[in-house]
């Protein structure tokens, strides 16, 4: 899933095998922003506080045509100790992630067919 801040590669287009960061992302159009990459022309009128001209500004990119480099919930690494006690398999993970703190879980040695996905 493409998030704001990810690494991104450009697959097609006038900026092809350009890399990036998402800065914004439009979900209902499915688009995003990313920093450096399709940049327009955009004609500004002079106002009280602001001078006119033509500025350049980066435009948004279907999501189609963007492949994520960089994600990074696959960059981070997690530490697995393992251990027996009282006829139980501990199992402590722990995660580099903000949201997630160590975990331990207790699986009795008999069943090692169970499995479950944090």
């Amino acid at each position: 899933m493409i998030k704001k801040g990810i690494k991104v590669k450009i697959l097609t287009g006038k900026d092809k095998n350009k890399d990036g960061e998402v800065i914004e992302i439009d979900r209902p159009n499915n688009r995003a922003k990313v920093k450096g990459i399709n940049l327009v022309k955009k004609h500004i009128k002079t106002t009280k506080e602001k001078k006119g001209g033509i500025f350049s500004k980066e435009n948004f990119l279907h999501i189609s045509n963007i492949k994520i480099i960089q994600d990074a919930k696959k960059n981070e690494k997690t530490e697995i100790k393992k251990w027996y006690q009282d006829w139980k398999k501990y199992i402590l993970k722990k995660y580099n992630l903000t949201l997630r703190k160590n975990l331990v879980l207790k699986i009795p040695i008999w069943g090692q067919n169970y499995k479950r996905l944090f």
